[in-house]
């Protein structure tokens, strides 16, 4: 019996790829990724849990990630839409949520908090905006300190909290790309 079959688009594949792309590099740096694949991403794609010394700590942070075959900046900036039902969802959810930006051309990743970007009042998107030095590299230690301020601090934003050193506010300052 032949019949019409699923596709697997160009949009679906750069997306799994780039969940792959960052899973891989987590794992490297011993830490725990956990995929939401399927119906059930609703902007969500994954978990993240810290891992100290090979011992699991509890420590876990949402990832959501967005994938493309080359990612451009302009002023040092690369953007991504984003629906504001799913920052609603970042909004209420009560763990950190990250936001990626993979390259699959580059294997770059870039990072920035969910929730240092805010919708206009009645828009039906917003822009999520990535810096170019933003990039993880094979380094996540940038990460784990801003993950690790945003559970000393509660919901507070360190990437907004003035009362922080400059160096904590910054985000992945000084990080090479690996190719």
């Amino acid at each position: 019996m032949s019949g019409v079959l699923p596709k697997s688009t160009n949009a679906n594949q750069t997306g799994r790829h780039g969940l792959t792309i960052l899973q891989e590099r987590l794992e490297r740096a011993g830490w725990v990724f956990r995929r939401q694949d399927g119906d059930t991403d609703f902007g969500i794609d994954g978990e993240i849990e810290l891992v100290d010394a090979n011992r699991v700590t509890g420590r876990l942070m949402k990832a959501q990630v967005k994938s493309a075959a080359g990612v451009e900046f302009s002023n040092g900036e690369a953007n991504v839409q984003v629906r504001v039902t799913t920052y609603n969802l970042w909004r209420q959810t009560p763990l950190l949520t990250v936001l990626f930006l993979v390259d699959t051309e580059s294997g770059a990743i870039y990072w920035t908090p969910a929730l240092a970007h805010h919708p206009a009042g009645g828009a039906h998107s917003l822009t999520v905006r990535f810096e170019d030095a933003s990039d993880i590299c094979a380094d996540v230690n940038s990460l784990r300190t801003y993950f690790l301020v945003f559970r000393t601090r509660g919901r507070r934003d360190p990437a907004r909290d003035s009362s922080l050193p400059p160096h904590l506010r910054g985000i992945g300052k000084g990080c090479r790309r690996l190719r």
